[in-house]
């Protein structure tokens, strides 16, 4: 019996053969209703039509499989026969989680769980990140249009958030429900869209990594992707326990298998340089958010800032493209925004180390909301947006 098999025999019996929006009984007509993404409605409905027709192979959502067969055409030709022996479930289960399964004897191949609440989290994230880049935008240039009470919104978004993980808190799960969801833009959500699936990319490359990695079976590392990292990127040589190197190494493992998924042209490769760092970077900057002490060391996990430093030592050896830096740059900005509002994450690092709690007020001569920056953005350097061009020829240029 192979992974697919034993999901659908053993784990959910009544899916079998089913793609998740199926098993779940989506309604299209209601799903194009609630959709605030500007898509056109029939491209909508075909879209969502196509996911739930989807028949299950290496995981039973469609974008899901695309990703694996994505993964299967880039790696080398001796981790093929093992991803194309996987399968990826995605669950109806609102707890903020992921798994790679191991279950000797039971089945042939792997097996990863991925939890629909912690895609749905990484959306909710996203969706406040993009708000405060807009509002970065409205900052640096009178070309970028206002999007009118979107001051208000980031904040009471960033505040119901809070209150979401204090509900967590006191419950001791982080279980997402419908009133914990926040709402912006057409414009912001299509591209929170784009933000949370480079998340749940990362995500899903973490929980392969453990399995190609030898961390959930006995015998040799079948392959790494890792070993040609630079001595500074391996944190998991620092430290003794087993479990937290099997983290580290599965966060390296998860960025250089995303550079390894796009051709090798400049535009693919700023691209997959992109994805790969603001993937791995959201990740990271919720689960600051969700355990609230980034510095916290537990049994199974090493500390959240420990592995966001990781994952910037990395990108910055690996990613060349000038406008990472912008990236990381706004990604600690937001972060510093969540500290602020919300006194969690790892945004009290930059904080405290003499960067300014950015805060966001109106101009009397320029009435629009403003995000004070950190540091003065210089007119050569890249736009802090991440569109590739140089400041002056983006966001920096002059009205008219």
């Amino acid at each position: 019996m192979n992974a697919r098999d034993y999901f659908f025999t053993v784990v959910a019996p009544e899916q079998t053969g089913r793609s998740y929006q199926a098993a779940h009984q989506y309604d299209v007509g209601k799903i194009i209703k609630k959709s605030r993404l500007g898509m056109p409605p029939e491209e909508y409905a075909q879209a969502m039509e196509k996911a739930i027709g989807h028949i299950p192979n290496r995981s039973n959502d469609l974008l899901i499989e695309y990703w694996m067969d994505e993964l299967c055409q880039s790696v080398p030709a001796a981790l093929r026969e093992r991803l194309e022996n996987m399968f990826v479930a995605k669950l109806q289960d609102f707890n903020a989680n992921a798994a790679a399964l191991c279950a000797e004897g039971a089945y042939e191949g792997d097996l990863v769980f991925f939890n629909v609440g912690l895609s749905d989290l990484c959306l909710q994230y996203a969706v406040a990140y993009y708000e405060s880049v807009h509002l970065t935008g409205e900052r640096l240039s009178p070309k970028i249009a206002r999007i009118e009470g979107l001051e208000e919104r980031f904040i009471e978004h960033l505040s119901k958030l809070a209150a979401a993980q204090d509900r967590w808190d006191r419950l001791g799960e982080i279980k997402l429900t419908f009133e914990d969801g926040i709402f912006s833009s057409y414009e912001i959500e299509s591209q929170a869209a784009g933000l949370a699936k480079y998340a749940n990319k990362f995500i899903l490359c973490h929980e392969i990594s453990h399995h190609i990695l030898g961390h959930t079976a006995t015998g040799d590392r079948p392959l790494s992707f890792i070993e040609d990292l630079p001595d500074h990127c391996k944190y998991w040589k620092r430290v003794e326990q087993s479990s937290h190197q099997q983290e580290y190494e599965a966060d390296a493992s998860a960025i250089t298998m995303t550079l390894q998924t796009h051709g090798l042209d400049s535009k693919a490769q700023h691209k997959r340089e992109f994805e790969a760092a603001i993937g791995a970077l959201i990740t990271l900057t919720v689960l600051g958010q969700l355990i609230g002490d980034v510095d916290d060391v537990t049994p199974s996990h090493p500390s959240v800032k420990s592995r966001f430093d990781q994952c910037l030592d990395i990108i910055h050896a690996r990613c060349k493209h000038e406008t990472i830096r912008g990236t990381v740059f706004l990604i600690k900005r937001f972060q510093t925004l969540l500290w602020a509002i919300q006194q969690k994450g790892l945004g009290r690092h930059w904080a405290e180390a003499g960067n300014p709690v950015e805060t966001i007020r109106e101009e009397q001569e320029y009435p629009r909301p403003t995000l004070h920056l950190p540091v003065k953005v210089g007119r050569n350097e890249p736009c802090p947006c991440g569109s590739g061009k140089k400041f002056k020829k983006c966001h920096g240029g002059r009205k008219g």
